[in-house]
């Protein structure tokens, strides 16, 4: 998926050595299915204490929810604390969301879909 930032000059490191975030399982293709959302829940669960995204603005667009924030994680056994800039978008059909991709910022959320902030 490739969610890492380039720009990012001391990127926070998990417990499985993947940003801050982001387990390495992420960054190499990410999940799909229900039993891909099982594991990634189950992947969170082992590397992260805790875990809080938030938003602080949210955008529809069509079928899409663009959602610019961060996500504040404490890793499991190391105790690093990390609260990084991130946004996602969220894709819903027939009421059901059937895509949820992660960027490392808003611009590149909104470029996605071809906007601008």
């Amino acid at each position: 998926m490739g969610l890492a930032s380039q720009d990012r000059k001391e990127p926070c490191r998990s417990d499985g050595g993947g940003p801050c975030g982001r387990p390495h399982r992420v960054e190499s293709g990410g999940y799909a299915g229900h039993a891909g959302v099982r594991d990634y829940f189950e992947e969170v669960a082992e590397v992260w204490e805790e875990m809080r995204p938030y938003a602080q603005a949210l955008r529809s667009v069509g079928d899409h929810v663009v959602v610019i924030g961060g996500c504040a994680v404490r890793g499991r056994g190391s105790g690093a604390e990390c609260d990084d800039q991130m946004a996602w978008v969220i894709t819903v059909r027939d009421g059901k969301i059937s895509r949820h991709r992660g960027y490392p910022t808003g611009e590149e959320a909104l470029d996605s879909l071809g906007l601008q902030e």
